[in-house]
């Protein structure tokens, strides 16, 4: 990252009075534990312009490096730009499982477009020039890594008020891939130092999703130092990989007998390659 001088404070403004959000209507970590990736959206019912806003309302007050907020939102409601955005993605969708069948001699990634039917695509964009804001050490260490975190700060909040007003949801990461933002960027006008971060598409459920396995907490939780007990080896990695995530159908079929070892993760030659969940298909 190229570092750049901060800019001279301006005088201070007196701060806009806030739009005050309506309360949660359930606890946070009923709302986490209900909160899914709906791939069918109700296409007969629209989403009202002041709803968009009041969810976007609660990414707003996400966390931030240094408070420097380096997210915006670009709402698509246009039908006709909403088909060519879910044209691009099959696009990327077909290469993505051209290279599973070269790496797994098999398809994990279906073609299925759960936003089809969504009223709404909100694309999270990000303004990594607010990086101005860190110390010179962070920015140099890990400035683009404080953006992030704070992009997914505001992006999952968003996702949480959208759910609590009943509302359906997905993760569509592929929007940031070189190939997406490029063409998103020039249809939608973005401007080139603006980076497209997450799409969410917005709407209504048409069915319900069933709940996607979690690790016990006991599992995951360490008590003043990391207990070894708590370790897995490759085998047990494995045993995970293909009962709960993605290469699962996250829980929904058997553990399949791999037929091509793929890339090693670091630190682990027996973790294939990308096993986390597809950035389009996440739980």
């Amino acid at each position: 990252m190229t570092d750049i001088a901060p800019a001279t404070a301006p005088a201070a403004a007196a701060p806009a009075p806030d739009a005050v959000a309506a309360p949660l209507a359930l606890p946070l970590v009923d709302l986490a534990r209900r909160r899914r990736s709906t791939r069918t959206f109700d296409a007969t019912r629209d989403v009202p312009a002041e709803l968009v806003l009041e969810v976007l309302e609660a990414g707003r007050w996400a966390p931030s490096g240094a408070n420097a907020q380096p997210w915006e939102f670009l709402v698509v409601r246009d039908a006709d730009m909403r088909t060519r955005i879910v044209e691009l993605y099959l696009e990327q969708v077909r290469t993505k499982q051209r290279m599973e069948e070269i790496v797994w001699k098999q398809k994990i990634t279906t073609g299925n477009v759960g936003f089809r039917h969504a009223p709404v695509l909100v694309l999270v964009l990000s303004d990594p020039r607010v990086a101005r804001s860190f110390p010179v050490r962070t920015i140099r260490e890990k400035g683009r890594e404080h953006i992030t975190s704070s992009m997914a700060n505001a992006t999952l909040l968003v996702h949480l008020a959208a759910n609590d007003r009943g509302m359906a949801t997905q993760w569509v990461s592929d929007v940031s891939s070189p190939y997406m933002s490029t063409v998103l960027k020039d249809w939608l006008g973005v401007p080139e130092h603006i980076d497209i971060y997450d799409m969410i598409p917005l709407g209504w459920p048409a069915s319900t999703a069933d709940p996607t396995p979690r690790r016990a907490l006991a599992e995951i939780v360490h008590h003043d130092h990391y207990d070894p007990a708590l370790e897995r080896d490759s085998a047990a990695l494995d045993d995970f990989l293909w009962t709960q995530t993605r290469l699962a159908a996250f829980g929904a079929r058997a553990r399949p007998a791999p037929t091509a070892s793929p890339d090693p993760a670091p630190g682990d030659d027996r973790t294939p390659d990308g096993a986390g969940p597809d950035p389009t298909e996440q739980a």
